[in-house]
């Protein structure tokens, strides 16, 4: 067991950004130089307000003037020396490249058409001779003029991509459907309560012909239908195409519902976010996408109860993709963002329509893997020199090297911790690069401090259509706890971290079976009433017979007991054990004679005692 004494300013982490996930940082600004202005050296200069903030424990050396930097900060308290800008404590920082205009491959067209053949024109957006561009047409050609013009085989749809190389870019890819056609076809429709469903066709362009495809078999051709009435309920697709002797041809599908009343109580409708069909956008939805990443089905057409793209948190018809999870749930319901692929853009719908997870079902088995916390310190002594903010780390663990987790794709939990001694807004949670589960780019995750509700931090993670074996540290969780509120306090707070309603699933979504997940506490000790205390203690805590054979017995008087420790001369320990009542006995018949250090943990505070066996 460690132990920090933080009688000094305690230095917060500088988290520099290394890959593609960010520390989390919230604001973002430039490094200004002040040296020799105002009393100080450097500043930063935010872009959220143009503020000029000062961190009173100054900023590393090489940060040249201008360097883009991402910070968090706390007011300082403490003397300021600095006339030059806000005094602040800095909590979090991590270098940024300010991103160049000339770093995007955008690009604008104009279509001249001309009979069958239609000539294009493309600009790029940026234009910068120290760029190299290249255009692929869609249609096999290319070209790596700057400003390229192409003659298209015939009207359509083509998906031109252009890449731009050099001038500190790298290689940036842009890609759109340009669209070639003279004619298009749009219609919308009208239910009514009689069954009866009216189609008003909105098709523009220099069509001649028309013909409508009601989805049941039924084909009309050469005029419009205005109303039409289906045999049976069910859900339709109806498509619409246009065309002239020219070339052009365009088509326009919707869903139109038949029966009365709301679809989804007829067909099998999605709510965004909600990926594993439980009633809640939360961590545990992040699961399936993981399982499911990269694959692609239809895109959620607008029409009936749905719109193209939209997250809204109202239940929405969408095709089957035909692709189940292995517990029945077809693969439409992961397409949260109905794009018509399952991908990291889909975690947005579950942030924006975010509850509180309350339906989960867990496998738990003891002596399975689990999940678990590590502290860096267990005790922190504070004193009158300590801030007023103080920061705990807690590495999230996987498992153990004796008892490896096999078949890792995701997991999702939830850790409680005591709200009331925890800053606003102070929890952070930095992923392990370096972690078994893998890097950033392999993974996604995601984190929602529900503070106001107790304290519950949510995590998820998940591979991207993949899974691990292994174990060890995948996260850490940074908590900035109230020291000065501690300290007012007179008390020894436990600041205590439980982790619950662990989840994990392997690679094809089947529920792992895990042991009980345990959490982890730290002691937060006021170093200058710890030698009154320490004494106190020691009066209220009797071990006898003190010299001992066969038996000790503790007892812990006016004072309640979490756990006792007991190291022999070499520092191996003999006993590790919860104390649950006032009275401990000790096994000391088949001990080594010799001196043992008794360490006992209580709840107002730690006491050391010295045990002679003979």
């Amino acid at each position: 067991m460690k132990k920090l004494i933080l009688s000094f300013l305690f230095p917060f982490s500088l988290l520099f950004a290394g890959g593609a996930l960010l520390a989390q940082c919230e604001l973002g600004g430039q490094v200004i130089n002040l040296q020799d202005n105002f009393g100080c050296e450097k500043a930063i200069l935010s872009y959220e307000d143009f503020s000029l903030y000062v961190p009173m424990s100054g900023l590393p050396i090489d940060m040249e003037d201008g360097t883009g930097i991402h910070f968090s900060f706390l007011p300082y308290t403490g003397p300021d020396t600095c006339n030059g800008g806000i005094p602040i404590e800095l909590t979090c920082l991590e270098l940024f490249t300010l991103p160049s205009a000339d770093c995007t491959a955008d690009f604008e067209y104009f279509a001249n058409f001309a009979g069958f053949a239609s000539l294009v024109f493309f600009q790029p957006v940026t234009l910068d001779d120290s760029l190299a561009y290249h255009w692929d047409f869609g249609d096999g050609s290319q070209s790596d003029e700057t400003l390229a013009e192409h003659v298209f085989p015939g009207q359509g749809y083509y998906e031109v991509c252009l890449t731009i190389t050099g001038g500190g870019c790298g290689e940036v890819v842009s890609c759109s459907q340009i669209d070639l056609n003279e004619c298009h076809a749009e219609f919308f429709y009208l239910a009514g309560d009689d069954g009866e469903i009216s189609f008003i066709n909105q098709s523009s362009g220099s069509f001649t012909d028309l013909e409508w495809s009601m989805g049941d078999g039924t084909v009309f051709q050469g005029d419009d239908i205005g109303s039409y009435t289906y045999s049976e309920e069910n859900i339709y697709t109806v498509c619409l195409t246009v065309w002239n002797d020219n070339g052009c041809s365009n088509q326009f599908c919707d869903y139109v519902y038949s029966g009365p009343g709301d679809v989804c109580d007829f067909a099998d409708c999605i709510l965004p976010g909600d990926a594993n069909v439980d009633g809640e956008a939360n961590v545990y939805d992040l699961l399936p996408i993981g399982v499911g990443y990269g694959t692609e089905g239809p895109p959620r057409q607008s029409g009936i109860d749905a719109t193209f793209g939209s997250m809204d948190w109202q239940p929405q018809y969408a095709s089957n993709w035909e692709v189940e999870t292995v517990n029945g749930t077809d693969y439409k319901h992961l397409d949260s963002n109905g794009d018509g692929k399952v991908d990291a853009e889909d975690v947005e719908a579950i942030d924006l329509n975010y509850e509180a997870p309350e339906n989960i079902f867990m496998v738990e088995t003891e002596g399975a893997p689990l999940f678990w916390l590590d502290f860096e310190w267990d005790t922190i002594l504070i004193d009158d020199n300590t801030p007023s903010y103080i920061e705990l780390e807690a590495y999230l663990m996987v498992s153990t090297p004796d008892l490896p987790i096999g078949d890792l794709s995701g997991f999702a939990l939830q850790l409680d911790y005591p709200e009331e001694m925890v800053l606003q807004g102070g929890i952070s949670v930095d992923y392990n690069d370096n972690s078994f589960f893998g890097n950033s780019n392999q993974i996604i995750w995601l984190r929602k401090d529900r503070f106001g509700e107790g304290g519950v931090l949510d995590l998820g993670f998940t591979q991207k259509n993949n899974s691990v074996n292994g174990f060890g540290h995948v996260a850490t969780v940074n908590f900035i706890v109230i020291g000065d509120l501690i300290a007012r306090s007179g008390e020894t707070p436990a600041f205590t971290v439980n982790i619950k309603d662990a989840v994990a699933v392997n690679s094809d979504g089947s529920l792992l079976t895990l042991g009980e997940a345990a959490g982890s506490t730290v002691y937060i000790v006021d170093k200058t009433t710890t030698d009154t205390k320490t004494q106190w203690l020691n009066k209220q805590i009797r071990i006898y017979p003190n010299p001992a054979s066969s038996q000790a017995i503790i007892e812990l008087g006016d004072v309640k007991g979490q756990y006792i420790e007991v190291f022999n001369a070499l520092g191996q320990m003999a006993v590790e054990a919860p104390l649950s009542a006032g009275r401990f006995e000790l096994n000391t018949s088949d001990w080594d004679k010799g001196v043992y250090l008794v360490k006992i943990q209580t709840d107002q505070g730690t006491a050391n005692k010295r045990l002679l066996v003979q």
